[in-house]
């Protein structure tokens, strides 16, 4: 009796083994693409709305350059205000580039 209930050790302790490692894997590859996955779909989204958030921009720039130029705006320098919207677009590049890089140096 007592040796039918040792033989049963090794199997119990092989099955635990092998459940603690399925339990492993799952936690360190499964549940981290997942949270991966999630996080890339917000960093997508993030994306999308400004870029949409861009284009308004752009296009609201484009619109009031006009009325702040007036008259000047037509003829010859009508394509002054192309040139000042993508100025002011550029301005707002870099301004938005300067204040990510003090963010990731931690200044």
């Amino acid at each position: 009796m007592e040796r039918s209930r040792r033989d049963g050790a090794p199997d119990r302790a092989i099955e635990e083994l092998l459940d603690l490692t399925r339990a492993y894997l799952r936690q360190e590859t499964v549940d981290s693409v997942r949270s991966l996955g999630r996080r890339l779909g917000y960093g997508l989204l993030g994306a999308l709305c400004s870029g949409i958030g861009v284009v308004f921009l752009g296009s609201a720039l484009l619109r009031a350059v006009p009325r702040h130029f007036g008259a000047a705006s037509k003829g010859v320098l009508s394509s002054a205000v192309y040139f000042a919207a993508g100025l002011g677009m550029l301005g707002l590049l870099v301004l938005a580039w300067k204040v990510g890089m003090g963010r990731k140096s931690g200044g």
